[in-house]
């Protein structure tokens, strides 16, 4: 395997890992001592931000920013 080859598949993993955490990260689930999902209320409502968007613009931007550099050194010339 060549080395264009194995920085695309660890491009695929770099951006598989960074959306899955950036997923958890933007949507956090707590639960309480009997495994029931706590959500956040305030005041009766349930709690979101209103950046929520900016954030998941930035996480989409990201990974694909990863998916296509490492596709782009999978079809890079060799340089050895």
């Amino acid at each position: 395997m060549n080395k264009n080859k194995q920085r695309f598949i660890i491009g695929i993993y770099l951006a598989i890992c960074v959306s899955i955490s950036g997923y958890l990260y933007l949507n956090p689930t707590t639960y309480d001592r009997e495994g029931n999902v706590i959500k956040h209320f305030r005041n009766g409502e349930f709690v979101r931000f209103d950046y929520i968007n900016f954030k998941y613009s930035v996480l989409i931007s990201i990974v694909i920013g990863i998916l296509l550099y490492s596709i782009l050194q999978l079809f890079k010339k060799k340089t050895e």
